[in-house]
């Protein structure tokens, strides 16, 4: 029979068991970000990134937090418990140098070097409309 210690074990191991998974880490590692930007960043639907993003949380890989309709997701490596701290260091070992995560971090840089200009927009399209904005409630 397997104990809690063991299913915690294999429930961590088979959330890595996927490269995008490991990929996604790798961002969140770096930067706190929408569904949407990792999907950009990654070039995957975000319906694909959400399936990966729920396996991480569940997991206890990645926080979660609401900001207005969106969902902001981190990894503080720092903030692991002991077990995953030590699974995670050599798996994040050894994919630096790869190709593919320095392609993703380009795309990151271009990612959030956006995230002014989104702003801006939204800001001006909303500019006639804000004191209505500013007076619903926050969900």
């Amino acid at each position: 029979m397997k104990t809690p210690r063991t299913i915690q074990a294999a429930d961590r191991l088979g959330s890595l068991s996927e490269p995008v998974r490991l990929r996604v880490l790798l961002l969140l590692a770096a930067e706190e970000l929408s569904v949407g930007e990792v999907a950009k960043v990654l070039q995957l639907p975000q319906s694909t990134v959400s399936r990966h993003l729920k396996v991480l949380a569940e997991a206890g890989w990645v926080g979660k937090r609401s900001v207005g309709t969106a969902t902001l997701y981190w990894m503080e490596a720092g903030e692991l418990d002991p077990g995953a701290s030590a699974l995670w260091e050599p798996v994040r070992a050894s994919l630096e140098g790869s190709r593919e995560v320095a392609e993703d971090r380009e795309r990151l840089a271009a990612v959030l070097a956006e995230r002014p200009a989104d702003s801006q927009a939204y800001f001006g399209r909303i500019a006639g409309e804000w004191e209505d904005v500013r007076a619903r409630p926050v969900r």
